[in-house]
């Protein structure tokens, strides 16, 4: 009977059947506290709690329909990413199983100072799941905002709606990252509009149509006429200019500023900047020479215009079409008739390199705007109709005679072609060092080598394009014409 007593007490006990069950419960004490429902007092033993392997987040078995925030510790590693399972304290919040997260846990599935391993971009992340800025703060400061709408702000905590990165800072300046020439050329997978600081050529750089192009700096900007490059722009000035081959004496030349024609045209005369050289965009080293702060390329370019090199072909090479259509190649002086089409080599000429003939497109590489790049290295460009006429202008031709389409020069007190030759024993007192490569018709026809120079401008007048030409016979003048763009000419790049 006395056991009997015992069972039916512990029973009671058990399952709640007195009224100080209902109270506080303690575990190894007598007086449990008043907040708690049940209170464990031990120095050297824990709490076990249920011990189960669970297989998913969204599955509840083994669980038989648990109820909400039931907490057990899962002993499974289990599931596929991104309802997997894994060793430690899970919850049941009502539709999944939601796992409580320990500093240090090797679970993954925090954010540690160390490191992670076994994240997935698709699923982890770090920020927001609402709508609130993210912030960052460095010495208690803010640094840089997230805003929940996607700007970036470093430097102010509003950055402005209409742009993505905004950098504020009455201090600090924007800094990108500087290269050579070299290393800018071996950037893997340069996109359009990648932008660098070119230490070579001292200008911020932009990636366009296959090579990085400068942008203006305060060196090398053009200005505008009358302003920074105010001596360059009144022509010669009386007593003696010495060039590559003799010395000629000149008086008091005409202002080029009294050229009307070109008084709101940008004229580029920064000089080469102690530059002797410059690569272009296929390897090739071009020579420089600076006439009347002008520099310009001393040799014709031979650069393939990376516009057009996958759609160049054999068939493009021996076509014959009338149009511009982005065509280029060799002057071919074994048959002129152009039958056989562009030579596949450079002509020779103990002179210097005559270089490759292109239709207009080609020599601008696609682009159609004045003063463009085209196949030019980077920093210099396609010179415009009124920057050679200021090339023309420095070596003697009066401005009366610039404007004039046809030949011009010759009847100048300065004859400007003996200044700018060196095939045919002139002077060549400028250093431009001009050759006779000829020309290629829009009929595919090639004339006039040994004979003419021609040279494309990034200029066009109402209906045609304009570019000029001397000879080498006794007239020895600079012509000016507007001509169809379906021609092939020579090149000729002036530093930006």
């Amino acid at each position: 009977m006395k056991n009997r007593h015992k069972t039916i007490a512990l029973l009671i006990l058990l399952t709640g059947g007195t009224a100080a069950v209902h109270a506080q419960q303690g575990f190894g004490t007598n007086a449990p506290a008043a907040s708690a429902v049940v209170d464990m007092t031990a120095s050297d033993k824990g709490v076990l709690l249920p011990r189960v392997a669970l297989t998913s987040t969204i599955l509840a078995s083994p669980v038989t329909t648990p109820a909400t925030y039931l907490v057990v510790f899962n002993t499974a590693t289990s599931g596929t990413t991104p309802n997997d399972v894994t060793p430690g304290f899970y919850y049941w919040n009502g539709t999944g199983w939601v796992r409580l997260l320990i500093k240090g846990d090797a679970s993954g599935a925090e954010w540690t100072l160390t490191g992670n391993a076994g994240t997935t971009p698709t699923v982890n992340s770090l920020g927001t799941t609402d709508a609130q800025d993210l912030v960052f703060k460095t010495n208690a400061t803010e640094r840089m905002r997230i805003t929940s709408s996607g700007n970036v702000g470093i430097g102010t905590s509003s950055p402005a709606v209409a742009a993505q990165l905004d950098l504020s800072s009455t201090t600090q300046g924007f800094l990108p990252p500087r290269m050579t020439t070299a290393q800018a050329n071996a950037i893997l997978y340069p996109v359009e509009g990648l932008m660098v600081y070119n230490t070579t050529l001292q200008c911020l750089a932009y990636y366009a149509k296959g090579a990085f192009t400068c942008l203006y700096n305060v060196a090398t900007a053009p200005a505008a006429l009358g302003s920074t490059y105010t001596t360059f722009y009144n022509g010669w000035v009386s007593g003696s200019y010495t060039g590559t081959t003799t010395t000629v004496t000149h008086t008091q030349g005409e202002a080029f500023s009294t050229n009307a024609f070109c008084a709101s045209s940008l004229i580029s005369a920064g000089g080469c900047g102690g530059i002797a050289t410059v690569k272009g965009n296929c390897g090739y080293i071009y020579p420089l020479v600076e006439i009347n702060g002008q520099c310009w390329t001393a040799e014709n370019m031979r650069e393939v215009p990376w516009a057009y090199a996958n759609s160049y072909t054999a068939s493009s090479w021996l076509a014959t079409s009338s149009g511009d259509v982005g065509y280029w190649g060799f002057y071919n002086t074994a048959n002129e008739t152009g039958s056989s089409g562009w030579g596949t080599t450079e002509p020779t000429n103990t002179d210097g390199h005559e270089g490759l003939l292109y239709q207009w497109s080609a020599a601008m590489n696609g682009a159609t705007a004045e003063r463009s790049r085209g196949i030019c290295p980077v920093g210099f460009h396609i010179p415009s109709d009124c920057e050679f006429m200021y090339l023309e202008h420095g070596l003697g031709m009066k401005v009366s005679e610039q404007n004039t389409i046809g030949w011009r020069g010759q009847l100048s007190t300065e004859v400007v072609g003996t200044k700018m030759t060196k095939a045919g024993g002139f002077n060549n007192v400028s250093g431009f060092s001009a050759l006779f490569p000829g020309t290629r018709a829009n009929i595919g026809l090639f004339y006039n080598h040994s004979t003419y120079g021609d040279w494309w401008l990034s200029s066009l007048d109402a209906s045609n394009f304009i570019l000029r030409d001397f000879r080498s016979d006794a007239n020895r003048g600079m012509a000016r014409h507007s001509i169809s763009a379906a021609y092939a000419y020579s090149i000729r790049c002036l530093k930006d």
